[in-house]
């Protein structure tokens, strides 16, 4: 069964007529490029562009709301060459300099599966992938995106040890606990095989948040060079 998601729509007024699109096999994942801006606002900006209207489908904005832009059905503006094939979602942010918040990769983890089960999607993929452009943004978490496709995941891990190391995920989560940016109970005397109680989708959220660069800052505050960054980089 389709879960129906809370969808906000606006009152668009759209610049002509717009097509129905007669395959959807795609979707393509992008950035505003810019840190704040309401889907009114996108809207009202590719008008001024000469289109039809906001190109994409659905705008993410930061705190989880998702908004309605064109209709689901429609051709849309957002990828060159694969317009009539595809979905396009926008995130509020510019993902060049921010990091997601979590509430709102969980808010478009939601909408991707709410697509997956209407359409015949096949694949997830970033702008960036079918366009010489920089959006999506280094920092964006495609890779979390695209991860969904792989169903619901309800694992928890109490302790460090109990995360697979596939990947370096386990070492990334040591490297994050020796930063202090994830803490532990106190019951392990080295710190690191302390109880953490994280979700596997938390794993995976803090994983591609340092590999896109997020926690650079605070690892070299605590005198941590990000040492799988560029290893990780490589494979990916």
């Amino acid at each position: 069964n389709i879960v129906k998601l809370e969808i906000i729509d606006e009152d668009f007024k759209w610049n002509g007529d717009l097509e129905d699109r007669e395959e959807t096999n795609k979707i393509i994942l992008h950035h505003a490029a810019t840190t704040e801006a309401s889907v009114m606002a996108v809207h009202n900006y590719h008008l001024a562009e000469g289109w039809a209207g906001i190109g994409y489908h659905f705008y993410v904005r930061k705190d989880g709301r998702i908004y309605r832009g064109r209709p689901v059905n429609t051709i849309g503006a957002h990828a060159l060459g694969f317009n009539n094939n595809s979905i396009g979602i926008c995130f509020e942010g510019n993902f060049e300099k921010e990091v997601m918040p979590e509430i709102q990769i969980a808010s478009g983890k939601e909408l991707i599966i709410y697509l997956l089960k209407k359409f015949k999607i096949t694949e997830i993929l970033a702008h960036e992938e079918v366009d010489s452009t920089a959006c999506p943004g280094s920092n964006f978490p495609v890779e979390e995106f695209k991860l969904v496709v792989e169903g619901d995941d309800v694992v928890r891990y109490r302790k460090l040890s109990d995360i697979p190391n596939k990947d370096g995920f386990r070492d990334i989560i040591e490297l994050l606990m020796n930063a202090k940016i994830i803490n532990g109970d106190g019951s392990d005397s080295t710190g690191n095989d302390d109880i953490i109680d994280l979700s596997h989708d938390q794993v995976r959220c803090l994983v591609f948040t340092y590999r896109g660069g997020g926690f650079d800052k605070r690892l070299m505050t605590e005198g941590i060079e990000p040492v799988l960054k560029s290893e990780n980089k490589k494979s990916g």
